[in-house]
């Protein structure tokens, strides 16, 4: 199961931390691997480019992923948050998010 855990740093910044695996399918052939890898390496890019207020990746590797950014950055984390649970609500026992951040409820996207 990928568990993905949004908090607030003691200094206030904002963190991302990301571990483990869905187990949805095979190494490679991972969808829901895929989707959650997608949306953090988006989140990290757009960090990069357009933040400038304390981002720094603290961990990137197999299974494990952390990241962080001052309040420039606080739309784009809400962003993958609400990405990353939306991947969770589609496919239960996959993914996990645990919301320490903020206090406002997600409400799902539903077609």
């Amino acid at each position: 199961m990928i568990k993905a855990e949004f908090s607030r740093r003691e200094d206030g910044r904002l963190r991302l931390q990301i571990e483990g695996h869905a187990g949805f399918s095979g190494e490679g052939n991972d969808i829901v691997c895929a989707a959650v890898s997608g949306i953090f390496y988006s989140l990290c890019g757009y960090l990069s480019n357009f933040c400038s207020e304390g981002t720094s990746l603290d961990r990137l590797s197999s299974g494990c992923a952390d990241v962080s950014c001052g309040q420039d950055g606080e739309e784009a984390m809400k962003l993958a948050c609400i990405g990353i649970w939306q991947i969770s609500l589609t496919y239960p026992g996959y993914v996990e998010v645990e919301n320490n951040a903020w206090s406002w409820k997600m409400n799902p996207c539903r077609a």
